[in-house]
């Protein structure tokens, strides 16, 4: 998985190998065996939103964002943000 931001207008993609699109269409689903990969994942994916963030202007940076935000991607898809409750 890469995540790709334009430097011009700050839009972003999530681009996804063959083999990850093959797991996802046939398990729908990406499973983390350990808590530590788990955690590794999480942590490489808070630096990246990290780094992205920094480079959008004021504006945006200071987005906030909860349950209620729809998001919308260039694909047609439409959500909302899910929380998992316990």
């Amino acid at each position: 998985m890469r995540i790709v931001q334009d430097k011009k207008t700050g839009a972003g993609e999530i681009q996804f190998s063959w083999r990850e699109v093959w797991i996802l269409i046939k398990r729908r689903k990406f499973t983390f065996s350990t808590p530590e990969d788990f955690k590794h994942f999480l942590n490489e994916m808070v630096q990246q939103c990290f780094i992205f963030n920094g480079t959008f202007d004021e504006r945006i940076q200071k987005l906030k964002t909860d349950s209620s935000n729809r998001i919308k991607i260039n694909s047609g898809v439409d959500f909302k943000l899910k929380k998992d409750k316990d």
